[in-house]
């Protein structure tokens, strides 16, 4: 009736009968607050809620954040259930709200809008909650004031996941160490007991032999990686399709001559020693850190120069070691014939080739077979070995 404005410049019109207002905190309309008011005439019994009601503030919707949404076997998920005040604002429900699951055996409600993926397949994410109504009439002798049940829910899937060794390993048949050179591995589907294993990508590289939830894999022998991962599975088990898993074919390809190979040291019996070292390179041209059978087959020796060096015995290389040390050692010059002519210390300038052999280097077995890696000609001199002729393989194709 003073027509006094409020701090913004309002004030209530001269003809107003009835109306509502809003008191809140300013911590925010959901906190709460102490309030004392002063006026010339009130009903407290039709202007206020009354004692039931413990805000006068309304909902008007209400809906569960994501529309649907997708986790692993084993994983949790947290979905929102929000509310729309009579203010605008959407507030969280979470805690207040009642969580459902339509299938608890593929995911299940641990509460406050949290959903366990316990096997793989389909579910819904099931949400209600009771809420007050806008500007409710409420009634001041104790009963309940006017609420609605609301109700929302989400689409779920329950992905499964794939878990196993991410290379596989070809040598020719040969199996040299199953720890760190595997040459089958073993793909385990989490999820459910029977999955549908599916080479995305690289199916010419590798072999598949699926059985229920798990899959063998081995190297085709045909093709390798060409970089790292590039090889994608996937499992799909109740209808869901897992993530692709990433595998590598790897495979022996060449020895990588290192800084300061060869070595050649002086020894008593037999004259000198040569040691020539090679790091062991994989298709992808990456060390092979492991050690690893290889082994030698070497072809006829051959006397050069008028000698007779290929007459005699000659120390042979190979075992499981990498890197590949080759010692090359010329015969005990005190043997019967003589050597001639007769082997020395590394200080001759002499580049004449006595005896020569050809060698092709194997990895994968300490003895015979495996991957060939390197073919050339053993070449002993008056004071040194060495490898001549060398060649290396060609890329494995992928």
């Amino acid at each position: 009736m003073m027509g006094t404005p409020d701090a913004d410049g309002h004030v209530i019109p001269i003809d107003a009968k009835s109306g509502t207002a809003v008191l809140s905190n300013t911590g925010g309309q959901s906190a709460p607050m102490n309030v004392g008011a002063s006026v010339g005439t009130f009903n407290v019994r039709r202007g206020t809620c009354g004692t039931t009601c413990p805000t006068c503030l309304g909902y008007s919707d209400y809906y569960v954040d994501p529309g649907s949404f997708s986790e692993n076997v084993g994983d949790d998920y947290q979905l929102n259930a929000l509310a729309l005040q009579q203010n605008g604002v959407w507030v969280n429900k979470n805690f207040q709200t009642s969580w459902g699951s339509s299938n608890s055996s593929i995911g299940s409600s641990s509460g406050s809008g949290k959903f366990h993926g316990v096997a793989a397949g389909s579910f819904q994410a099931t949400a209600s909650i009771y809420l007050l109504d806008e500007n409710p009439d409420c009634p001041y002798n104790g009963a309940p004031c006017p609420r609605t049940l609301y109700s929302g829910w989400t689409a779920g899937a329950v992905t499964p996941t794939i878990s196993g060794p991410s290379t596989v390993w070809w040598f020719n048949g040969e199996n040299p160490d199953a720890t760190h050179y595997p040459t089958s591995i073993t793909l385990t589907a989490a999820g459910g007991s029977t999955a549908s294993w599916t080479v995305t990508n690289g199916s010419a590289r590798i072999n598949i032999s699926p059985s229920g939830n798990t899959a063998s894999i081995t190297s085709s022998g045909n093709y390798w990686s060409g970089a790292v991962g590039d090889i994608s599975i996937t499992a799909t088990v109740n209808g869901e399709t897992s993530a692709a898993v990433t595998l590598t074919s790897r495979r022996p390809w060449k020895l990588v001559p290192q800084s300061g190979s060869p070595n050649t040291e002086c020894e008593p019996e037999n004259i000198y020693s040569t040691f020539i070292t090679y790091d062991l390179h994989d298709n992808l041209d990456d060390l092979m850190p492991y050690s690893v059978g290889w082994n030698e087959a070497l072809g006829t020796k051959t006397s050069e120069h008028g000698s007779n060096w290929a007459s005699f015995n000659y120390f042979m290389s190979g075992g499981d070691t990498n890197p590949v040390i080759d010692n090359l050692q010329p015969p005990d010059p005190s043997v019967n014939p003589s050597i001639s002519p007769t082997p020395v210390c590394p200080t001759s300038s002499d580049t004449q080739r006595y005896m020569s052999r050809t060698q092709t280097i194997s990895v994968g077995n300490s003895s015979t077979g495996g991957v060939p890696v390197q073919t050339d000609y053993l070449g002993y001199y008056i004071d040194h070995g060495s490898h001549d002729g060398i060649t290396v393989p060609s890329r494995p194709p992928y």
